[in-house]
């Protein structure tokens, strides 16, 4: 099965769920103006430290000099993470078809909102069905809670009627920041693979 096709499959079987999913996540933004300081600087992004999935503490500094595709969510999500990864990698193939240099300077990265249950092996497991070179990032409650704020992205528990079981109600927006740590431009949920590459490929050239 080829990739593109794998993640078609991935999709459909999310799709009737959407709607309800991204309800669930409370959007920062209206359009694609960043929130920033009077100075006209971005407040997003910042320092934090976490363990990628492959056991290595790792901070945001591992990362300086290459782009950082970045989106925050949880393995268990049932339909908007899947599918916003989906449509990241599907950016990241188009640019590989069309611009691979500009591809080798990006790394996408995948952060966790529940630590509780991402911990390494599941984060391992999970980014391997996205984009090759996928990074996916987990940590303590605190080292979470620090990134995101960064980020200024919402999360919170939401418990699942009759059940121990629980979502993760989040924002949904994957940011690109440049190779120094700054913000650069976010993509609201349901921005499709070819406007996300060519947004990216505009701000890289």
């Amino acid at each position: 099965m080829t990739k593109n096709l794998s993640r078609f499959l991935l999709i459909a079987g999310f799709c009737a769920v959407l709607a309800v999913g991204a309800s669930a996540g409370f959007i920062l933004f209206s359009d694609e103006k960043p929130n920033s300081s009077s100075q006209g600087i971005a407040l997003i992004g910042g320092a934090f430290e976490l363990t990628n999935h492959r056991g290595q503490r790792v901070t945001d500094q591992d990362f300086r000099g290459k782009y950082m595709l970045i989106y925050f969510g949880f393995t268990s999500c049932p339909d908007v993470c899947p599918i916003s990864l989906t449509l990241m990698s599907d950016a990241l193939d188009i640019l590989s078809e069309t611009d691979p240099d500009l591809v080798k300077n990006i790394t996408p990265i995948f952060i966790t909102l529940d630590p509780e249950r991402d911990q390494v092996a599941e984060m391992a497991a999970y980014v391997a069905h996205f984009f090759p070179g996928m990074v996916g990032l987990t940590g303590s409650p605190d080292d979470i809670r620090t990134a995101a704020k960064a980020y200024r992205v919402f999360y919170q528990k939401a418990q699942l009627d009759d059940s121990d079981d629980y979502l993760i109600d989040h924002s949904s927006l994957t940011f690109l920041i440049g190779p120094n740590g700054n913000y650069l431009q976010h993509f609201a949920h349901g921005t499709d693979g070819p406007k996300m590459a060519e947004k990216i490929r505009k701000i890289l050239r």
